[in-house]
């Protein structure tokens, strides 16, 4: 395991509006667990060493016990997220200003996927340290097709088009830079590029990929059962 000294984000301040329910996306179970504690304990069985934990507002009490429950001293906030995904990322690089220098590495990760494994952050924050942003991404192996009014009028090779996952990681002074305009990002990794950047891929995983719909949720719970078959 890397020694590498890291910080992350864990965006959770959505409601999960895709996915339905009375209560946010993040607090529904899976394997016995919920949602957003197989999040949390796959960045505390890395490197990390500080988590900042993004809520939403209305849940901040619920999204606080199951953090310290999970990551216990690696727990360093837990914060409201904003109206936006951006906006809940800059709560967070508020709260890490804290405790962060300029170069310090900050991992950003989406609650929702909970399956990413303790290497993949080590290995972003590998990279991060070494080319200043970082990002986990895996090859799409499907055929693309760019479609105007249902009628395909393009079929781009697809070996240049890589699926964006998280975590993503970066040197604290490039993503502070990048996030400090009102601009809207559907990830943080195209607000670095905004800047001119270069941002490295990291070698993604298949089992980590976002729950969306409740369907993922048998997705996920099968990975879980493959995981536990293998320990």
């Amino acid at each position: 395991m890397t020694s590498l000294k890291f910080f992350t984000i864990i965006v959770g301040g959505g409601l999960g509006i895709r996915f339905g329910g009375d209560v946010p996306k993040l607090l529904q179970e899976v394997g016995g667990r919920t949602i957003l504690e197989w999040s949390i304990l796959s960045v505390y069985r890395s490197s990390c060493e500080k988590i900042v934990l993004v809520a939403p507002e209305t849940y901040l009490a619920q999204f606080f016990e199951i953090a310290h429950r999970a990551a216990g001293e690696k727990i360093f906030d837990v914060v409201a997220g904003g109206k936006t995904r951006t906006e809940s990322v800059r709560a967070g690089l508020e709260s890490l200003s804290k405790i962060c220098r300029d170069d310090d590495i900050v991992a950003i990760h989406d609650g929702a996927r909970p399956l990413a494994s303790p290497k993949l952050f080590n290995l972003c924050a590998e990279a991060a340290a070494s080319y200043g942003a970082a990002i986990a991404a895996i090859p799409l192996t499907d055929t693309i097709k760019i479609v105007d009014e249902d009628v395909i009028v393009e079929t781009p090779r697809r070996e240049k088009f890589w699926r964006a996952q998280t975590p993503q990681a970066f040197k604290f002074k490039i993503i502070a830079q990048a996030l400090k305009s009102d601009a809207e990002f559907t990830d943080d990794a195209a607000a670095v590029e905004a800047l001119g950047r270069k941002v490295h891929i990291v070698m993604g995983e298949h089992k980590n990929f976002k729950i969306t719909f409740p369907e993922d949720i048998h997705i996920a719970r099968a990975f879980l059962s493959i995981d536990a078959d293998e320990q």
